[in-house]
């Protein structure tokens, strides 16, 4: 499929480009699974941002209005592939005001076998807050005024401490579940 110094892919990105129209071309390599060493759910998942993405013209989400001078943070969890079993607590994103934002990762966490979901332990919450708050100052200069935590699953008493004793010269702060 060649033609000169280009290809079809290249052609269709280039007129895409011209006429300002999104174009998502998938490679029979990308889904050949017996080749590659991604999962469905990956190729999957970044397909599916990538549409997104591109039909909103690169915006795949708009932030309402931060107050400049406070960290947003969303805390999730997620499996380590390397580490068959263990579910870590990761910084899905950390917001600033100014529209920045940066991705953490945390310690393994505790599941609750009760109710099924993830937590963290008290020290782990208060390591994960210091990084927060470390990278916000490395990015912005200074510290937050504030810090509002937003989390997939309910804040447990030792984990609600642990992230407000990372949190010190930090106020006031919100958790959300």
């Amino acid at each position: 499929m060649k033609a000169g110094n280009t290809d079809f892919h290249d052609r269709i990105k280039t007129f895409g480009l011209e006429y300002d129209v999104p174009t998502q071309l998938i490679r029979p390599s990308t889904v050949d699974f017996t080749a590659q060493s991604m999962e469905k759910t990956e190729v999957a998942w970044n397909l599916a941002v990538a549409m997104l993405y591109k039909s909103r013209e690169g915006r795949p989400w708009k932030l309402a209005y931060l107050q400049n001078d406070t960290c947003y943070a969303g805390i999730s969890f997620y499996r380590d592939r390397q580490e068959r079993g263990k579910t870590h607590a990761s910084l899905a994103q950390v917001f600033l005001g100014t529209g920045e934002s940066f991705v953490l990762c945390g310690d393994p966490a505790v599941k609750d076998e009760s109710s099924g979901n993830n937590h963290l332990t008290k020290e782990s919450a208060e390591d994960i807050v210091e990084q927060i708050i470390n990278q916000y100052e490395r990015e912005r200069g200074n510290r937050p005024n504030r810090l509002v935590i937003h989390k997939t699953s309910r804040f447990k008493p030792d984990e609600r401490e642990g992230f407000k004793s990372g949190a010190k010269g930090v106020t006031p702060q919100s958790f959300k579940d």
